[in-house]
């Protein structure tokens, strides 16, 4: 499955980083390395939310606002690798009690757009990848190569 897949990396390049290049950004406005650990989190969380709970136009947009505070939390890399893991494990678990075809296939509105549950769960592998190119990208800037991206010792 993708998402094991993303899984193992976003986890793997947690590590990976050093806490002192956490606080690192490409430029003024653009997340830093916490804040895209932190917006996969938070972005795993809401579509969740959107996809098992249906909230509510208002309540989703609290939860944006929310999210976007959130970022700004000074965590320990320590802290923000628990909370990716307890993250994905909430999307497993999701994942794995909707497994009929009728509640796969049944809409949930999708900001705003009526949408499949099953393709709103799919949207979160390609939420976790977009931040995980991201990721990539700011690593090797800084001359961190990705776990699995390694020579063979």
């Amino acid at each position: 499955l993708p998402f094991n897949d993303l899984e193992k990396q976003v986890l793997a390049l947690a590590k990976a980083i050093p806490e002192a290049q956490y606080a690192w950004r490409p430029g003024t406005g653009v997340r830093s390395v916490r804040e895209v650990f932190l917006h996969i989190v938070n972005g795993n969380e809401l579509l969740l939310n959107v996809a098992i709970k249906a909230p509510s136009r208002e309540e989703v947009m609290k939860q944006i606002e929310r999210n976007a505070k959130n970022e700004q939390e000074p965590a320990s890399k320590e802290k923000i690798v628990g909370m990716l893991a307890e993250s994905f494990a909430s999307v497993r678990k999701a994942m794995q009690d909707v497994r009929s075809t009728a509640a796969l296939t049944r809409d949930v509105d999708f900001f705003g757009t009526p949408a499949p549950l099953g393709g709103v769960l799919a949207n979160i592998d390609t939420h976790i990848a977009e931040h995980l190119g991201q990721l990539i990208a700011y690593a090797r800037v800084n001359g961190i190569v990705p776990p699995w991206s390694q020579p063979a010792k």
